[in-house]
């Protein structure tokens, strides 16, 4: 399970940062991130990922964010962007 949520993490990411629209959300987290906003950068970040549940790119984007604080709820988020992958993309 964790080499598949690992090879789901870095595909989507790759994508994600390259031609989503939640790149913007991304870019604004990590402003955040660098002004020493985290917890700014966390609101957004779950914000799009509640707001697109479906879309397994800002799910992922929330986990990882989540995951690089050592965060418990990291783990529901993985499972959550590991689940809104259909049966076909795997």
């Amino acid at each position: 399970m964790r080499t598949r949520i690992a090879y789901l993490a870095a595909l989507v990411l790759v994508s994600a940062l390259c031609q989503s629209p939640l790149h913007g959300t991304v870019e604004q987290a990590r402003e955040l991130e660098r002004a020493g906003q985290p917890l700014e950068a966390r609101r957004v970040l779950q914000d799009t990922a509640r707001d697109q549940q479906g879309n397994g790119e800002a799910l992922l984007v929330n986990a990882e964010f989540l995951d690089r604080y050592g965060d418990p709820a990291a783990v529901e988020a993985y499972l959550a962007a590991l689940a809104s992958v259909s049966p076909e993309d795997s």
